[in-house]
């Protein structure tokens, strides 16, 4: 139930943000919202092959509010992007496939021709709980756990209205785990719980925590993002951005060397005003974060990929 309650909460915000009329110069600011719901079924009876009824529901929003003064010397460019999709096969529970909050938020002011200085706030987080499924009772995420903040001053080239190159020599990172259970175990590279081993005076042995795990992991290095979005062919909508990170900040000096990579694609086909598919694809690697399998197993970071494709409803405010 409360699955379904925070869909219709999300799709209820999203449009209202955008219910109010404009008032700013339409010369100097653009906005945009797209929201979609989209759907996922597949039913089987009698088939010989096997196989789960299952039933998905994807909400999607992105929306930007940007500025561009006439003379092009100054910009201001601000986008939210969520997403919550939940799934059901057989007769398993409810469980989400897609949980996404992120806030971009770059100012620029032009250092010569289509180049400009810039300064860029990131915020990544989710909504709601996940589970290492199909154990439903261990939580390895929850809302700002994790998180990740980023602050960022560097230079933004804009050679079109498609394409954008940031490169930042100075950015920091704040990697937020606001669970402290998570935190104990070192998840997503914050510095873990240290224990010890205590003998009482018959010998028995027991694990007492000495310190808890740090809630907050800084990080500065380097950073480049790579954005491309535009309507490649005729109700077709391709949107794409690389981020690359580097700490070169890193206490175990080796892992200076490694690169976060976080690669985002959003393709969408408008069938009609109020119909449209949508594509979501993720693409992650993080060295500090390691790969834990269904038994709980530990392994070291491995490249991640996630796919999220459906159909539905769709609404589009300019």
């Amino acid at each position: 139930m409360k699955h379904k309650l925070l869909l219709f909460a999300f799709m209820i915000i999203s449009c209202s943000v955008f219910a109010q009329d404009d008032i700013k110069c339409d010369t100097c600011w653009k906005r945009s919202l797209f929201s979609a719901l989209n759907f996922n079924q597949a039913s089987f009876t009698n088939w010989s092959a096997g196989g789960d009824n299952s039933i998905g529901l994807l909400a999607v929003t992105n929306a930007f509010y940007n500025y561009k003064a006439i003379d092009s010397s100054r910009t201001w460019e601000n986008s939210l992007d969520l997403a919550y999709g939940i799934i059901q096969n057989g007769n398993n529970p409810l469980r989400k496939n897609e949980d996404r909050i992120e806030f971009i938020s770059k100012y620029g002011h032009r250092a010569f021709y289509k180049v400009y200085y810039a300064g860029l706030l990131n915020f990544r987080s989710q909504f709601a709980p996940g589970f290492n499924f199909p154990n439903d009772s261990v939580v390895v995420s929850r809302f700002l756990a994790p998180a990740w903040l980023l602050v960022s001053l560097g230079l933004d080239w804009k050679p079109n209205d498609v394409f954008n190159l940031y490169l930042s020599p100075a950015t920091g990172r704040l990697t937020i785990v606001r669970d402290q259970e998570l935190a104990d175990q070192g998840a997503y590279g914050v510095d873990p719980a240290i224990y010890n081993e205590v003998t009482d005076s018959v010998g028995n042995v027991s694990i007492v925590k000495v310190t808890d795990g740090k809630m907050f992991r800084p990080e500065f290095g380097a950073m480049m993002s790579m954005k491309f979005q535009k309507d490649v062919v005729k109700n077709v909508n391709l949107k794409t951005r690389l981020d690359l990170f580097n700490n070169y900040t890193d206490k175990n000096k080796p892992n200076r060397k490694n690169i976060d990579v976080t690669w985002e694609t959003a393709i969408t086909l408008k069938v009609n005003k109020y119909i449209s598919s949508t594509l979501l694809t993720t693409l992650l690697y993080d060295n500090d974060i390691p790969f834990i399998d269904r038994e709980g197993n530990v392994f070291g970071p491995r490249l991640q990929f996630k796919q999220l494709f459906g159909l539905g409803f769709s609404v589009k405010l300019q």
